[in-house]
C-alpha cells in the first residue's frame, strides 16, 4: 500500500475527468494477489448481482482494480486500415471515477486484449489471432513509460496478475502462468468447462480461485487452486447462448468480480 499510496499522491496534481458511476458502491481491498485470506466467494450455483457500473469513454480492451477502490483501463481506437497505428491509452480512475493518470501510444498497429496492475506495474497485451507482434508490454504505472515486455503466444486475450505470476487466458480453452520477471512459463492448465475458443476473461482472488467467462454463455466457471470447477455465478450481463464479442474481461478487487462487456464496467457480488 505504500507504493500504491506515493502513486496517488505524485499524480494527483494531474487534470481530472470522471466517468458516470451507478450502483451502490463497490467492495474494496488492498491486496495484489499475495495474501491467503479466503475470500467471499461461495461454491455451486450462485448469482453475480451487479452493485455497480460505469462506462468507457472510448472502446474498453482491458481493466483491472488498483485494489484502492479504483481501475485501470486500457483504451483502443483504430486510425485507419488494419495496420495503421492505432491509439491506444492506458487511463488510472481513482475510487470517484476522476482519471489521475493518462498514457497514450501509437507505436502498434496490433490489436490490444487484456490489462493487468501489480502494484510496480501495468502490463498490458497486445495480441492477434492474425498477422501481428504479440507480445506483453510491462508499463511504469507513474510516468507509463515501457520497461520491459515478454513475446507470447497467439490467442492470448486477457491478463492477471497473482503473486508473481503473470497469467495468461488463451481464447483456446487454456490458461498459462509465466514469471512476470523472466517472462518463463511457470504452468499451463486447459479449461474443458466451455467451448472450443470461446474462453475469454480471467480474474484470480487472493486465496488463489480462478474465475474464467466465455463468450458463449451467462455463467462465470470458479476454479480452485487446483483447477478443479467448484462454481459457476449467472449474470444477466452475459447472453445464455452466445455473447459474439471479443472484448470480455474480467478482473477482482478482494469483494467483487469486475466484468468488462459492451463497453461496460459492471461491478458483480457473488450471492449464494
Amino acid at each position: 500500500m505504500t507504493r500504491l499510496a506515493s502513486i496517488l499522491v505524485a499524480l494527483a496534481l494531474i487534470p481530472g475527468c470522471s466517468l458516470y458511476f451507478n450502483g451502490d458502491g463497490a467492495g474494496g481491498g488492498d491486496d495484489l494477489g499475495g495474501g491467503t485470506a479466503p475470500d467471499p466467494t461461495p461454491s455451486g450455483s450462485f448469482t453475480l448481482r451487479k452493485t455497480k457500473a460505469i462506462a468507457g469513454e472510448l472502446p474498453v480492451v482491458g481493466m483491472d482494480s488498483d485494489h484502492a477502490g479504483g481501475l485501470w483501463i486500457a483504451y483502443r481506437v483504430q486510425t485507419g486500415d488494419y495496420y495503421a497505428l492505432a491509439d491506444v491509452r492506458v487511463v488510472h480512475l481513482d475510487a470517484a471515477g476522476t482519471k489521475v493518470a493518462e498514457f497514450k501510444y501509437n507505436d502498434e498497429y496490433t490489436q490490444v486484449s487484456g490489462l493487468a496492475f501489480s502494484g510496480d506495474a501495468v502490463w498490458l497485451n497486445y495480441g492477434a489471432t492474425g498477422t501481428g507482434n504479440n507480445h506483453i508490454r510491462k508499463l511504469d504505472p507513474v510516468t507509463g513509460a515501457r520497461i520491459g515486455s515478454f513475446a507470447t503466444e497467439i490467442g492470448i486475450v486477457d491478463l492477471d496478475v497473482h503473486g508473481d505470476e503473470l497469467r495468461l487466458s488463451n481464447l483456446w480453452n487454456q490458461v498459462i502462468a509465466i514469471d512476470r520477471t523472466t517472462g518463463g512459463e511457470l504452468w499451463r492448465t486447459p479449461i474443458t468447462s466451455f467451448e472450443d475458443s470461446t474462453q475469454r476473461g480471467i480474474a484470480s482472488t487472493s486465496d488463489d480461485r480462478l474465475w474464467i467467462a466465455s463468450s458463449a454463455t451467462n455463467h462465470i466457471t470458479l476454479l480452485d487452486a487446483a483447477h478443479n470447477v467448484i462454481g459457476s455465478g449467472v449474470t444477466s450481463l452475459l447472453d445464455g447462448q452466445w455473447n459474439g464479442i471479443d472484448g470480455l474481461h474480467l478482473a477482482w478487487d478482494g469483494d467483487e468480480l469486475l466484468l468488462m462487456v459492451n463497453n461496460q464496467i459492471a461491478w458483480l457480488s457473488p450471492q449464494s
